[in-house]
């Protein structure tokens, strides 16, 4: 399954890079963030009562690094970005329309927001799909394990759409249960009324984080019934601004690859090894500076640095890699444009 999920990617990435330069808006935001001396970034920042319409949950810290990436290769400096937290897609997509900002992180690519507001996308830097929480008393690992058992969501959602699907595919005979409000459902799981919760593995980590002392008694298991990417977000139109953003989230995972770190980034200035010639040097057609990709990486550090400090292990979140691993270690992220 794992090389038909890659070329799905693949293809969005492509898809998402074209519909940038077939736009028809105005190119001109890297000389616009330049001549500002400052990058004005989106971050989606869901209230609790989240769109329904949205498919993340809110990964604040996630999208601001990368916004800080961008800000350390495009300005120098890794603090010379605005960040406006905005409560949904609608709004993110709006603000970028309007000019607001140059950039909006934490969104799903959507053919129907490309045509409603004229923006466009990159490649995927975060992979969600819908998953369970589950106690981990109760030993649940797969839906296969809740057969019988009651299955909680908020109604008229992707969650209930995806759950409903897999389990009739499947023919697992949960019990499914929507709710109206996240507090009411969370409530219901703590207390043993819920066997589980379905939700986006993003949304599920931030709602287990906030289980505060009892975030140990809750897992979000590796499986996903959907796949459902997250990438970054620009006005149509502008192939130069395109290409920049989507070199640094590139050069993250190369970074990766290559073992550059935070710590070493800067000592790697000038040098000539071939594997590392993509982030040590200059870039034929891509209007950056040669030590562009040194400065996002020791600004944030490589992927999985930022990953793991994030959404991983060493933040509350606590959220596995799952596909979200370099392709050459089975997942399904890679760089598309550094290649």
């Amino acid at each position: 399954m794992l090389p038909q999920l890659r070329l799905c990617v693949a293809m969005l990435g492509l898809m998402t890079w074209g519909m940038a330069a077939i736009s028809a808006h105005a190119a001109g935001t890297l000389d616009a963030v330049r001549a500002a001396g400052s990058l004005s970034c989106g971050v989606l920042t869901e209230p609790d009562d989240y769109g329904r319409d949205d498919l993340h949950g809110a990964l604040d810290d996630f999208g601001t690094d990368l916004c800080r990436a961008v800000s350390a290769a495009v300005l120098g400096n890794a603090a010379h970005m605005r960040k406006i937290g905005l409560s949904d897609e609608a709004h993110g997509f709006a603000a970028l329309e309007s000019g607001k900002i140059d950039l909006l992180l934490g969104a799903t690519p959507s053919i129907a927001a490309a045509l409603r507001y004229g923006v466009a996308f990159t490649a995927p830097v975060f992979l969600d799909g819908v998953a369970l929480l589950v106690p981990r008393a109760g030993g649940a690992r797969w839906l296969d394990d809740l057969a019988g058992k009651q299955v909680c969501f908020i109604g008229n959602t992707a969650a209930q759409t995806a759950l409903e699907r897999a389990a009739a595919r499947r023919h697992i005979a949960i019990v499914p249960f929507p709710f109206e409000e996240n507090g009411e459902m969370h409530a219901a799981l703590v207390t043993g009324h819920c066997a589980a919760v379905a939700d986006s593995a993003s949304r599920l980590s931030v709602t287990r984080a906030g289980f505060h002392g009892h975030i140990a008694d809750f897992t979000v298991p590796a499986e996903r019934l959907t796949l459902d990417p997250m990438a970054p977000a620009l006005r149509g139109g502008d192939a130069p601004w395109a290409s920049v953003v989507g070199a640094v989230t590139d050069a993250l995972l190369i970074a990766e690859r290559e073992g550059v770190t935070a710590a070493n980034a800067t000592h790697l200035q000038g040098s000539t090894d071939p594997a590392l010639r993509a982030i040590t040097g200059g870039l034929p057609g891509i209007a950056l500076d040669r030590d562009w990709a040194l400065r996002a990486i020791a600004a944030v550090g490589n992927y999985a640095e930022l990953y793991d400090r994030d959404c991983g292990p060493e933040s509350e979140l606590d959220l596995a890699r799952g596909v979200n691993v370099l392709s050459e270690h089975g997942g399904l992220l890679f760089p598309q444009l550094l290649r």
